[in-house]
């Protein structure tokens, strides 16, 4: 039983051996591969090169601009959709205001500090050290 678990390790390691040994030369292979391209295209390599660092920098629709822009973008939408929101609000609050008039009353004095002729505003601050 011994002998055939060591067969089986010998051939395993045999194995990855082997495996290790191909792919390091399909790597040196492919090193060589893409020098030769390299060396063959240079110039279009170059000019490619050249182009794509162009476009993503230094052209007026540059990569940095669009990301810029784009990020304006979605604070824009996120500002519209608030101001959405504040500007039904306010309607509701001045429908309620025009049809009610203790509604408006109350709003005059906590915004404005309106009183009647026969009232006395107290108005009490705290002083609380948070």
């Amino acid at each position: 039983m011994k002998n055939y678990m060591f067969l089986f390790l010998w051939k395993f390691s045999h194995s990855i051996y082997i495996t290790f040994v191909y792919s390091t030369l399909f790597l040196i292979n492919m090193k060589a591969y893409l020098l030769n391209i390299v060396k063959r295209y240079k110039i279009q390599l170059g000019l490619l090169l050249f182009f794509l660092v162009w476009m993503l920098f230094f052209d007026e629709y540059n990569w940095l601009r669009i990301r810029n822009d784009s990020q304006k973008l979605e604070n824009l939408k996120e500002e519209r959709l608030y101001l959405k929101e504040k500007i039904e609000k306010d309607r509701q609050q001045l429908h309620t205001l025009q049809n009610d008039t203790e509604a408006l009353e109350r709003f005059a004095r906590e915004e404005y500090m309106l009183k009647k002729e026969d009232e006395e505003v107290f108005i009490i601050i705290d002083d609380e050290d948070d």
